[in-house]
């Protein structure tokens, strides 16, 4: 800071009568310790919070796929990549359905199953319900037309797939 005795470049000048500091351009003022810790706390308990509510809904997806599979025999547990979306008949909202489906398992873990890990639980699926429905709208897709050269080095490639998808029925 020019003109002052013993200032220091960078540093905010002493204001001319005392009292707090002068702050330049583009410094900020020093806010104490206490507001910034309380920030951090503030900050750590909503993302506590937020963690708390997502394994709890976890449990409860897992708990209801549990009981589909036990109660149906009907495996609902995916991970969906990519959403398929044409227009609505009725003027209303486009209606839209995932393409692929990879089938995953809730595992619980730590004490008292506080932590959540999705695991891969087998092959990626393209949607058969979104076939169906494409069918009747006159276009026939079978999921190996749409799977056919998805591996690319031996890595699954979902964006082959939905390319795939819109060049065969891009017209619906």
């Amino acid at each position: 800071v020019a003109g002052a005795q013993g200032a220091v470049s960078g540093a905010p000048a002493p204001s001319p009568g005392g009292g707090r500091p002068r702050v330049g351009r583009g410094q900020a003022p020093q806010r104490p310790a206490r507001a910034i810790l309380a920030d951090y706390r503030a900050i750590g308990d909503a993302l506590w919070e937020r963690q708390v509510r997502a394994t709890a809904h976890a449990k409860e997806i897992r708990q209801r796929a549990i009981a589909n599979l036990e109660d149906r025999g009907l495996e609902t547990l995916y991970v969906t990549y990519g959403m398929a979306s044409w227009p609505a008949g009725d003027d209303g909202r486009p209606p839209e359905a995932p393409v692929l489906l990879v089938p995953i398992e809730v595992e619980l873990r730590g004490r008292e199953g506080r932590q959540v890990s999705l695991r891969r639980k087998g092959d990626v699926q393209v949607n058969l319900v979104l076939l169906h429905f494409l069918e009747q709208l006159g276009c026939r897709i079978t999921p190996e037309a749409l799977l056919e050269g998805s591996n690319v080095e031996d890595r699954f490639d979902p964006r082959y797939v939905l390319t795939r998808l819109a060049g065969l029925a891009g017209e619906i």
